[in-house]
This record gives C-alpha cells, structure tokens and sequence, in this order.
C-alpha cells in the first residue's frame, strides 16, 4: 500500500500539532483503500513507536471538526468513525485521484476561481434588483428595448452553447466522485474517455456525470465479488454494506 503526501499538509490547518499527529496522519495516508483504512492504535503505536494512549488522542483529535480546515467536507473532519477500528477518510477519494502537486494547485486555483465567480454573481444580483426598481418607475426608452432584446438573444445563444457537451476537467470529476463518495478513480476516468474522444462506443457523450455513475456500478460489481454484497446494491450501499460487516 502507499498513498500521496502534499507538501500543504505542512502548512495548513494541522500546522503546529505535533509530531504524532503527523506520524499517525503518515499511516492513514499510506494505509487507505477506496477512502476507508483499519486503524488499530495498539498497531499503529507498535509501528510508530509510540503509546496507545497518545495515538487515541490523536484519532481523536483526527475525528474532530476543523473549522479551518481547507476542505469542508463532514466540517474538516480528517477521519470518521465507522466501526471499532475502522475510519471512513471523508477526503481519501478527492486526493487518491490527484496524480501529482500540479493537480492539487488545479483543484485548488478552481475552487478560488468559484469564489469568486460567486461573489460576483451576487454583486451582479444587486445590481439587477436595483435596475429592476428604477425600470419599474420608468417606462423603457426606444434604446433601452433594443438593448433589452439583445441581452435575451445573448442569453438564449448562452443557453444553447451550455447545452453543447463539454469535457470536464480532472478538478470537477473529482468534485463529483467525492460528492458521491464513490470509489470510481477520477484520474482513470478523465484518462480513459481523453483517449476515446469523449465518445461511449461510437456516439458522443452527452452527460459525464451519467458515465461517472456507469463506472461506479463496475466498481461496485468488483467490490462485490470481493467482498460480497446484496445483489443490485450500488456503490454506495456496497460500502455501507462492507462497513456492516466488518462492524460485527
């Protein structure tokens, strides 16, 4: 097993907390599979060198929100208590497809990129609300219906661009396949249908999403030929399912 280690896990929201915080995020990173991992802390304490009891505060400190944290997925926690010893990484997909730091600076320049498109919209929304108000107290000029014809036109040719399937970057598969929490790779995704021209056999795609979803379906029929699961569960009850069993 190995797992990917981000020069920012040094400076971000764990800054300062300790060596064994570091030591025991070190064997989740590299110990996870398909955003799950066994955390048994008389284990880790052997393999780390440290007590029991200071890797359960630890874990514990792990499982506690983070209001500061840069993801806020299940409110910063790092990890999330399913069974005895087994932890749910609510991030563990998110990263596991991320090849290198290049892709990370992507997801990351994207999610500042919707910030500010957000604060934009809003301010755009006042602005409206407010040229709303003095269109209501005054009839529109000559000009000003011309004008308003144009912006429909632009809107309605807008619509009909969104309409047309555009391929979607590693950073929003991503965001998908975490929203979902699937165990699909977004990586192998993006990879496979870049190499196919975005077609699903010999037509276009229309909607990745859907596809996301296919795969999610193949994923899930070869957990379950490992692990077992109530037939017709998707990806996500399987997991529920295997997170059952390994509670009893």
């Amino acid at each position: 097993m190995f797992g990917k280690w981000f020069a920012q896990t040094y400076t971000g929201s764990m800054f300062g907390a300790g060596p064994s915080v570091f030591a025991v995020w070190g064997y989740v990173v590299a110990h996870m599979y398909f955003g799950t991992v066994e955390l048994n802390p008389s284990v880790i304490a052997a393999a780390l060198g440290d007590s029991r009891d200071n890797v359960e505060r630890v874990l514990e400190y792990l499982c506690a929100p983070d209001p500061k944290s840069r993801s806020k997925i299940e409110e910063g926690r790092r990890l999330v208590r399913e069974g005895e010893y087994l932890y749910r990484v609510p991030t563990g997909n998110l990263y596991r497809g991320m090849r290198d730091e290049h892709d990370r600076r992507a997801y990351n320049r994207k999610k500042k990129a919707e910030s500010r498109r957000n604060q934009q919209s809003n301010s755009q929304d006042v602005s409206t609300c407010e040229s709303n108000n003095v269109s209501r107290r005054q009839p529109p000029s000559a000009h000003n219906r011309e004008q308003i014809t144009d912006n429909r036109e632009q809107k309605e040719s807008k619509s009909k661009a969104r309409a047309r399937f555009a391929p979607p970057s590693l950073a929003e598969v991503t965001d998908y396949v975490a929203e979902r929490q699937s165990a699909v790779s977004p990586q192998a995704f993006v990879d496979f249908y870049e190499s196919k021209g975005w077609k699903v056999g010999n037509q276009p795609m229309k909607d990745w999403k859907a596809a996301v979803r296919t795969w999610e379906q193949r994923v899930a029929n070869e957990q379950r030929k490992r692990f077992g699961a109530t037939p017709g569960a998707n990806g996500i009850d399987l997991k529920r399912q295997a997170v059952e069993r390994l509670k009893r």
